[in-house]
């Protein structure tokens, strides 16, 4: 049986004080498990966001966990202390997000970007041969050569892969994948896609993989809870979800991808196999 890496209890998202106070995401519950992709999908402020970012204690400036538990690789979030809460974040479990270029320092070099991230969690320094094994996984062909780079000389999706890469650094088990292709073009999708796929099959990675594409659900999840108004109407199994839509949010969903690209049949799911 696969381990439970991340758990969300009745969460409950608000936002302003006293009377201006609002309910952003309602009784939500949630979890992933290693080697198994779990996909949050609805339409643009449905919630899925806020609702991972949650998952890892990330909440932007104004918004607050009204209630509900969430537990991370087997600790209570509310029991952390800041530091342990830190260290977690890099040893065990990731954010990637859909604006890769937004997180990298323009003034450092990609070498720069893992020699920070070893530094703050093992006080350590830059390891080449750790680096390039990473870089490796993820597709570089010529590893040791990326390391060099400015951020602005690599594309979208190379600096999504390196991405990947520094959350493998530190060997996190949990990976949050926050619309992770949708500034790339359609190759540079797939050669994530396919990265993703690789690390959950061949490495045991979980993956929370936020989305509104339901072509990208159909390529790597078992597991789906749909999202609407804050609160999830619908989750069970991709292909069930798929076949037979209980409620008319997903209906919708299905028959608005159906309209643009056509039914993507299910096949293949990483959870699938585990």
């Amino acid at each position: 049986m696969s381990r439970e890496l991340l758990c969300v209890e009745s969460l409950r998202l608000r936002a302003g004080e006293g009377n201006e106070q609002r309910s952003l995401v309602s009784d939500v519950s949630f979890s992933v498990h290693e080697g198994r992709v779990t996909t949050l999908i609805g339409s643009s402020g449905s919630g899925k966001s806020l609702s991972c970012l949650a998952g890892l204690g990330l909440l932007p400036l104004g918004v607050r966990r009204a209630g509900g538990r969430v537990t991370l690789c087997g600790r209570d979030l509310d029991g952390l202390s800041p530091a342990a809460h830190r260290q977690m974040l890099g040893r065990e479990a990731a954010l990637i997000m859909q604006n890769p270029m937004s997180c990298f320092d323009p003034l450092h070099t990609i070498g720069s970007h893992f020699q920070e991230t070893l530094a703050a969690h093992e006080n350590g320094r830059l390891d080449m041969d750790r680096c390039t094994e990473v870089l490796a996984r993820v597709g570089f062909e010529q590893p040791r050569q990326m390391l060099p780079l400015f951020p602005f000389e690599m594309s979208g999706g190379m600096l999504q892969r390196v991405m990947i890469a520094l959350a493998l650094l530190l060997g996190a088990r949990l990976l949050v994948a926050d619309e992770p292709t949708t500034d790339l073009d359609v190759v540079s999708q797939a050669r994530v896609l396919d990265i993703l796929d690789d690390l959950c099959r061949e490495q045991g990675l979980g993956i929370l993989l936020v989305t509104h594409d339901l072509s990208i659900v159909a390529r790597l999840a078992r597991e789906a809870y749909v999202m609407h108004a804050g609160r999830v109407v619908e989750q069970g199994e991709v292909t069930a979800i798929f076949e037979s839509p209980r409620h008319h949010v997903t209906r919708e969903l299905l028959r608005a991808h159906h309209d643009l690209a056509g039914f993507a049949p299910v096949d293949a799911s990483c959870g699938a196999k585990t």
